[in-house]
């Protein structure tokens, strides 16, 4: 079992079983080299991942392990830092029955990562107030 595991699951007991307990130091997790490794595979595993942001950068940009080392680094210094910042989502039109369109946002692939860290940190917290029976929305127990 992995570290990340081990520690979504020390959460999310921890959520379920001391219910005043006020997290804190979460932001040290997001900023783990692991953790953000973890995320960017996760994102890059989605078939959206071929999709480039603003920024241009697509799973195509990343193949190599080099690049990908590259690119966990400059997170984990950014986020390190306090330097990161959300970039602007490119904006796109789907095609609709009748001639409408729907308007589609893709945002950057770094920003996806991010959003991925922040799940990985708050989902193990907060699902342990749903009920299991909750599938299509949550209420708490």
């Amino acid at each position: 079992m992995s570290d990340i595991i081990k520690t979504q699951r020390s959460l999310a007991i921890k959520a379920k079983y001391q219910k005043e307990h006020q997290f804190d130091h979460l932001y040290r997790l997001i900023c783990r080299r692991d953790w953000i490794k973890d995320a960017l595979d996760t994102i890059l595993s989605n078939r959206g991942s071929k999709t480039a942001g603003i920024d241009g950068i697509s799973k195509k940009a990343l193949e190599s392990n080099t690049a990908k080392a590259e690119f966990v680094k400059e997170i984990e210094t950014e986020l390190r830092q306090k330097q990161f910042c959300p970039m602007p989502v490119r904006r796109i039109y789907i095609p609709k029955s009748k001639g409408k369109k729907r308007p589609l946002g893709i945002p950057t692939i770094k920003d996806r990562v991010v959003r991925m860290l922040l799940k990985m940190v708050l989902e193990p917290i907060y699902e342990s107030d749903f009920l299991n029976c909750s599938n299509g929305f949550r209420l708490p127990t």
